[in-house]
């Protein structure tokens, strides 16, 4: 009779020598090296399959761990089992410190077994064995896995996290009742995770653990228990995961594509969670706790260099842009009273989608959140009006020789992403409380603002936010809201010089929605109005304001012509209605309506005078009317 380990050799059709196959002590349970020595025999073969007695040999927990330490490649260590392979997760004394190199690139023998290992497990061609190997065997190789992303792990996180997310497709449930036992436990394997979240296949591995994205091909998968998934909630909600992340994104002890990746990940877990039923337990920290916020604000708002005039031209660096982008993210979010969810079916067309709308998770820390990124509104203006200055001392300093050259233009300085953030969030915090423009935006900040709009006529991006700020003082219709805007920044004049010296710009565009929203604010308004007395004694403003209705006007009623097979049709439409219309008296203006579809068929009908229409009848109830009909239809 051949022992248990001669039979799984044989099973796994491995090359073996007889003399090497027995243990020298305790031949019912193989030594770690015995066990090694066999997986890699099997894992050395150029293309290995599965065996019935090799799923049978794997059923064992040692086994099945040994298996999976050919994937995290763990260095020994002193706190290493000597005599087992079973692991409980990642280990607080190999999360962080210097980390062992891994392969990557190089194609060594351990990054093939690897490989194979993995394609075992998780491949596309899964047989039913290997699905009820995987289900058996769930929490054990989510604990055993775990440890690959440890400082002292070589292995492929690629590979991991394949085998990982096959396990959180199938069988969510057993990976979050591990990972989600209790706070400690969960800080753990989130923290070992958040390491190396600058890795697109881990960091979509860490949302999809705790919640999927709202995908209707998803709908079926990545599902768990409401109660396993309030406990996982709550445990994220213990080690305030939302501030975890945060950390990620400010501290300067990880790099900038580090920083960058973390807060993509916050923004989408945010847009997730505010979707999800349960998922108020884990953004509760955010109706109370002050540290994320500050830190944030902090991080955004401190350039590189100090606080010099020459760090305020140096292109911000990513890490203060991504804080900037996560406080941005956050104030939208949280001011949506509903947010899109999941879809209610997994098999819907093109024509019959319906948004899934439902209530935002995040709307409960809509005050808190606003109340304190609003405290830091001087800080956000005093930093654009510091950036202005020192843009403007440097264009003005002699021998300058700065700019940066794009298509069809050259700037000076560039619009930086980051000074269009702040730019946003500003129109953010203005459209939650209107009152701050009265408060803080002096006369300098809309001198800044204006200046900018000519400076960068083809930013559009910025000229939507400066429209949304403009129309926001425009609707309080407070003349000290007003009164800086207009008079002394003079926003009026400003933009009918830019519209009228540059056919080209960009801002055209911009430019009329403004002035056309300055024309009908003034239209509702009584007589005595600061705003309609303002543009009444605005020389300007009248010579342009009938220039102004004619251009929208035409931009509005003039229907698009694609050939000149419809224009020519069009002329014939237009000449046969003037032919059946009435003319109007010369002393009175007449505006058209625009033709409808049904009105364009009754056009194509040739017109019929009232004597004609009348004969008509005639003929039809007479006798020779009807002989001539059945002429007709003989003919």
């Amino acid at each position: 009779m051949r022992s248990h380990l001669t039979e799984a050799l044989a099973a796994m059709e491995a090359p073996f020598e007889p003399d090497e196959v027995e243990p020298p002590s305790s031949p019912h349970k193989p030594t770690k090296e015995y066990v090694l020595d066999m997986v890699k025999r099997r894992l050395c073969l150029d293309s290995p399959g599965w065996t019935v007695p090799m799923i049978h040999f794997l059923n064992e927990d040692e086994h099945c761990a040994a298996f999976l330490s050919f994937i995290t490649l763990l260095e020994p260590s002193l706190d290493d089992d000597i005599e087992s392979f079973l692991l409980d997760g990642p280990s607080h004394s190999h999360m962080k410190g210097p980390r062992v190199p891994r392969d990557d690139t190089d194609v060594t023998d351990a990054l093939k077994r690897s490989y194979r290992a993995t394609m075992l497990m998780a491949g596309e061609d899964t047989s039913d064995a290997v699905l009820l190997l995987l289900q058996s065997k769930a929490r054990l190789m989510t604990k055993c896995l775990f440890p690959i992303f440890q400082a002292n792990s070589s292995g492929n996180l690629r590979h991991g996290c394949k085998i990982l997310d096959k396990l959180t497709r199938s069988h969510l449930n057993d990976v979050q009742q591990v990972v989600g036992a209790n706070g400690r436990t969960c800080g753990r394997y989130m923290q070992s995770l958040l390491e190396h979240i600058e890795h697109p296949h881990v960091s979509e591995l860490f949302l999809t653990m705790i919640c999927k994205p709202h995908n209707a091909a998803l709908l079926r998968v990545y599902l768990s228990p409401p109660a396993t998934k309030v406990m996982f909630y709550k445990a994220l909600a213990d080690i305030k995961i939302i501030l975890l992340i945060a950390q990620h994104i400010c501290d300067t002890q990880y790099d900038e594509v580090h920083a960058i990746a973390a807060a993509d990940v916050l923004l989408e877990l945010l847009d997730r969670l505010a979707a999800d039923d349960f998922g108020a337990i884990v953004l509760e920290p955010l109706s109370h706790s002050t540290q994320l916020l500050e830190s944030l604000v902090t991080t955004a708002l401190t350039p590189e260099g100090g606080k010099s005039p020459a760090s305020y031209l140096a292109p911000p660096c990513g890490r203060r842009t991504a804080a900037i982008r996560c406080l941005l993210g956050l104030l939208e979010k949280a001011a949506q009273d509903q947010v899109v969810g999941p879809p209610t079916s997994p098999y819907q067309s093109f024509g019959s989608t319906v948004v899934n709308l439902v209530p935002n998770q995040l709307h409960v820390a809509k005050s808190f959140v606003f109340g304190r990124v609003q405290a830091h509104l001087p800080e956000i203006l005093t930093y654009l009006q510091k950036q202005f200055t020192s843009q403007q001392q440097q264009q003005h300093a002699a021998g300058c020789d700065h700019g940066v050259r794009h298509t069809a233009y050259t700037v000076s300085h560039p619009f930086t992403e980051f000074r269009l953030l702040l730019v946003q969030m500003l129109v953010a915090l203005v459209e939650h409380d209107a009152a701050h423009l009265a408060t803080f935006f002096s006369v300098d900040v809309w001198r800044i603002l204006v200046a900018w709009f000519v400076q960068y006529p083809h930013t559009n991006l910025y000229h939507h936010a400066f429209y949304r700020l403009v129309f926001l003082a425009l609707r309080t219709n407070d003349p000290v809201v007003l009164k800086p805007l207009l008079q002394h920044a003079k926003l009026v004049t400003t933009l009918i010089d830019v519209y009228r010296k540059d056919p080209t710009a960009s801002s055209r565009g911009y430019i009329l929605q403004a002035c056309n929203a300055i024309r009908l604010q003034a239209a509702t308004l009584p007589p005595d109005a600061f705003l309609r007395s303002f543009l009444q004694s605005h020389a300007t403003w009248r010579s342009f304001e009938s220039e102004l209705c004619a251009t929208t006007q035409a931009s509005v009623y003039e229907a698009p012509e694609t050939s000149s097979g419809e224009k020519k049709k069009k002329k014939k439409k237009s000449a046969k209605k003037k032919a059946t219309s009435s003319h109007p008296p010369s002393n009175a203006s007449v505006i058209l309506p625009e033709i409808s579809a049904d009105e364009d068929d009754d056009v194509d009908q040739p017109p019929h005078s009232p004597d004609q229409s009348n004969n008509g009848n005639a003929d039809s109830l007479s006798p020779e009317g009807k002989k001539k009909k059945r002429k007709k239809h003989k003919k």
